[in-house]
């Protein structure tokens, strides 16, 4: 069992991120995977897949019993989630955005041919795909892209001619690329690691939501004439959010809480087959005994309020937590919307530690922004954070509180290192063993 070590022995509030320490992410990874399989194989999106593709709906009723994730993930390999864990990707529809945009870019490089065509200028850096005859030309290739991008031509004019690069690429249109890419023999394949090795070209010091804007150095390696097609800020992004809420929410939370309903086919709502990461009678046994201990308790997660309130509800769980102190996602984002009304675009999304700040400083309202902001703490040493990710560590460091790093998680015994590198003060295999730890030292005789 690990020992809590000294500098911990004064902790009175714990903080917890939610994902790999009370709730486990297969939903969510499942989510971001069936959105990935959908934007790439689907006919209503880019559909470039087998003449056998299976409907979601029918792959989740067929599959879910039996376990089989296979085809839901194919494109998404337990490996890369932990790469992209290990960068600082916090947000689950940000790991879905990330790594379909890691499929997706490449088929625009380089960029400057898709623009002379829109612009009717001859092609300068024309790429046409290895099996296309020289004589198809780049007259060719222009009218290819007028003829299957008709229906959207004005707007992709306007947006080139204005550098409205947040919006050139919309969810809803990919269809239509999807036709050009199918028409030039154009596919994908989930060859093991060739993805892994595109995220190791990224510097290493990118992190977190910053990752998404290196998807664009896919498109052209000269950042002087690089678009910014992909980003946090852009329509696809939205749409990317949007579309993993639907399998993630089903149709009826996501109409209860967006107040519409699916466009397209209809999707499981995989919030319903949340289970707890050790179980319910485990889970709640062990914050009844650090409760008990003395400790008080709080919540820092990426998920929006409404998806860690009704599983934690459904498990009787949230009696546990300090009302007050329970931070999401939709805290987040009314800051962020706070300082942009200021002109100051930050993002505030782990491993920024606006989230944990928050929590602690439960005295603060959300319009003291600025001041949760701010990395003053005092009383550091009675707060512990508690995370599976490097993300948690890193936004712990930030404000220099106290941090337990779990193996829970996504990162796992193989990220062990990564984590270790971090720097938290204790790692333990789970929250279990945690709480084991913590409780021990309560009751140790002063």
């Amino acid at each position: 069992m690990a020992e809590l070590p000294s500098s911990l022995r004064d902790v009175e509030l714990i903080v917890l991120d939610m994902d790999g320490v009370i709730t486990s992410e297969k939903a969510y990874w499942d989510a971001a995977g069936l959105v990935i399989r959908d934007i790439l194989d689907s006919p209503v999106f880019l559909g470039l897949c087998p003449p056998d593709y299976t409907p979601i709906a029918d792959l989740f009723y067929q599959r879910l019993a039996r376990g089989d994730r296979s085809d839901w993930r194919k494109y998404l390999p337990i490996d890369l989630i932990q790469r992209c864990k290990s960068r600082g990707i916090n947000s689950n529809w940000d790991l879905a955005y990330l790594v379909a945009g890691l499929y997706i870019a490449p088929f625009f490089s380089p960029f400057s041919s898709i623009q002379d065509a829109i612009l009717g200028k001859p092609a300068s850096h024309l790429h046409p795909n290895p099996s296309d005859d020289e004589s198809k030309g780049a007259g060719n290739f222009s009218s290819q892209l007028k003829d299957n991008l008709q229906p959207i031509w004005n707007r992709l004019e306007k947006n080139v001619k204005e550098g409205q690069w947040s919006q050139f690429l919309r969810l809803h249109d990919f269809h239509l690329w999807g036709a050009l890419m199918r028409e030039r023999k154009r596919s994908i394949a989930p060859i093991k690691k060739i993805e892994l090795s595109i995220m190791d070209d990224f510097h290493p010091d990118v992190r977190g939501i910053h990752l998404l804007d290196e998807i664009n150095k896919l498109i052209d390696p000269n950042p002087s004439r690089r678009p910014t097609l992909f980003g946090r800020k852009t329509a696809l992004w939205e749409e990317c959010r949007d579309l993993f809420q639907q399998f993630f929410l089903g149709e009826d939370l996501y109409k209860q809480h967006y107040g519409r309903s699916f466009i397209y086919t209809p999707k499981p709502g995989l919030i319903h087959k949340e289970e707890p990461l050790h179980g319910k009678n485990k889970t709640n046994q062990s914050l009844e005994r650090l409760q008990k201990a003395g400790y008080r308790l709080g919540i820092a997660t990426g998920r929006p309020r409404m998806e860690i309130v009704t599983p934690l509800s459904k498990w009787d769980a949230l009696r546990y937590f300090e009302a007050d102190r329970i931070v999401t996602y939709d805290d987040v984002e009314k800051a962020e919307k706070i300082l942009m009304q200021s002109g100051f675009h930050v993002t505030l999304g782990k491993p920024h530690p606006y989230a944990f700040m928050k929590s602690i400083r439960s005295d603060l309202s959300e319009n003291d922004v600025y001041r949760l902001c701010d990395s003053s703490l005092p009383d550091r040493h009675k707060i512990l954070i508690v995370g599976d990710a490097m993300a948690d560590i890193w936004a712990a460091k930030k404000i220099d509180c106290p941090c337990a790093a779990l193996l829970s998680g996504a990162m796992g015994e193989s990220g062990r290192r990564d984590l270790e590198s971090a720097h938290p003060d204790i790692i333990c295999h789970d929250f279990l063993e945690l709480t084991d730890a913590l409780v021990k030292a309560k009751n140790r005789p002063a």
